[in-house]
């Protein structure tokens, strides 16, 4: 993890996020040891479970602390926002979707999956939405988000099928070493 915003603390296996010094997002970006990033071909999904009051969720395609775009909950609204934020335009809401089950304090699971310029969400293992960029989303940096108030992030898991985490010389995905010859099958009675 790399905090770059923000208030950031790890306590009883939970990594807590709120506004920092002149009310900046709160960033922490996921630090995968590669020097370019993903490549821009890959899929990347992330998963988080937490609990907010305020907004919070994931950075991606970020690029500097006024250059991202991000998915929130947004506890005051009971919203999901898809959003972005410029130097010049500052941070602009893409689209928002009421979610009831979006209240402060409940512990909700979010997922994202991207995909060249593709975005595509699921709340609580149901499907909100599909959206697409103007752009390549996948070839920025990623991580969490917390635009207002405080948030508590448990489990978060990365998936990716990007060449850069199989190596070609160990990596033997499933291959069948022969098909069965005879089969011996049994009548029931």
């Amino acid at each position: 993890d790399l905090d770059v915003s923000g208030v950031w603390s790890i306590a009883d296996g939970l990594k807590t996020g709120q506004l920092g010094a002149g009310l900046s997002p709160a960033v922490s970006l996921v630090d995968l040891g590669l020097e370019s990033g993903l490549q821009t071909s890959s899929y990347l999904e992330i998963t988080a479970s937490l609990s907010a009051s305020g907004q919070a969720g994931f950075v991606f395609d970020h690029y500097g602390p006024e250059d991202f775009k991000f998915v929130v909950i947004d506890t005051e609204s009971q919203q999901l926002i898809i959003g972005h934020s410029t130097k010049r335009g500052g941070v602009k809401i893409d689209a928002s979707y009421d979610r009831s089950e979006v209240v402060s304090g409940a512990e909700l699971e979010l997922t994202i999956s991207i995909k060249g310029t593709t975005l595509s969400i699921v709340l609580d293992g149901q499907v909100i939405q599909g959206f697409a960029f103007n752009g390549l989303v996948i070839d920025g940096s990623f991580g969490l988000i917390v635009l207002a108030g405080t948030t508590a992030f448990d489990t978060l898991t990365l998936k990716t099928n990007d060449s850069a985490f199989t190596d070609s010389e160990t990596f033997e995905g499933l291959v069948a070493v022969s098909s069965p010859t005879s089969i011996s099958v049994q009548t029931l009675t």
